[in-house]
């Protein structure tokens, strides 16, 4: 992509005129200042440090803007299909919290891009490229957080579920596939959201459930087993024990004297 012109720390009166380009070229504008404006009929609203690229004109809707940096670029087809693949969408206002890297990297390319080297064209078009794939990580990074977020009230539903429901089998394909994720992911984000394991939260269920029969009920070993799911009398025992620290029998003999 050929770059046309760079600045760094503009201000930008926009009561005098627009900021408008031909319609070959392309701009991207890193906004230091809160602003409202509209390109190409789309209206944009940057609340602090951010990024956008478009084409066409800009109306402002307010009387003055700080840039950060620009650059006035004219891209080809595989360059619009390269900035498409990392994710970046045309006027598309961009959050950038962390602003270092960007602000670095323009006043590098706006150093280069005065002098007058042999290779001035190609360093720019390149140091351009960079830019823009440290901002495909910034939407990759956002929208890999947006993912996780947009899944916790299922899951903690869910979660609700088990232990309001311990004797129900939830099973994992049927919540990968309502939430069309993968079964390592499912643990990856449910760990990540509740601070534990789901094998381990359904575990916890069926104990305290447990605890709960053998204490308020007269149901034998066996079947308290069978109804909080678990197949084998032994495995529950030995869960039991390494869970709660004693058998099922001294538990339900220890707490029954207590009512």
């Amino acid at each position: 992509m050929r770059v046309c012109n760079v600045g760094i720390n503009n201000r930008f009166d926009c009561r005098k005129s627009a900021f408008m380009l031909g319609r070959e070229k392309y701009y991207l504008m890193y906004f230091k200042s809160p602003v409202c404006f509209t390109s190409n009929g789309e209206k944009c609203n940057v609340s602090g440090k951010s990024v956008v690229i478009s084409s066409g004109r800009l109306q402002f809707g307010v009387s003055e803007i700080l840039l950060g940096g620009y650059v006035v670029f004219e891209p080809d087809l595989s360059d619009l299909e390269f900035i498409n693949g990392l994710g970046i969408r045309m006027n598309k206002v961009i959050p950038v919290s962390d602003d270092y890297n960007i602000v670095e990297m323009l006043r590098c390319l706006s150093l280069e891009f005065k002098k007058k080297n042999k290779f001035k064209s190609e360093f720019s078009s390149q140091a351009l490229k960079l830019i823009m794939i440290h901002i495909g990580n910034i939407v990759s990074s956002k929208n890999s957080e947006n993912d996780k977020l947009k899944h916790y009230d299922f899951l903690s539903d869910i979660r609700d579920q088990i232990f309001s429901s311990p004797f129900e089998k939830i099973e994992i394909n049927d919540i990968c596939s309502e939430l069309s994720i993968g079964r390592t992911y499912f643990h990856r984000i449910y760990s990540a959201y509740f601070g534990t394991t789901y094998v381990q939260d359904i575990i916890n269920s069926k104990l305290e459930a447990a605890k709960r029969l053998l204490v308020e009920s007269n149901d034998s070993i066996s079947i308290i087993a069978e109804k909080c799911g678990y197949e084998s009398d032994s495995y529950f025992m030995r869960q039991f024990k390494k869970h709660v620290g004693i058998t099922p029998s001294v538990y339900r003999k220890k707490y029954s004297e207590l009512l």
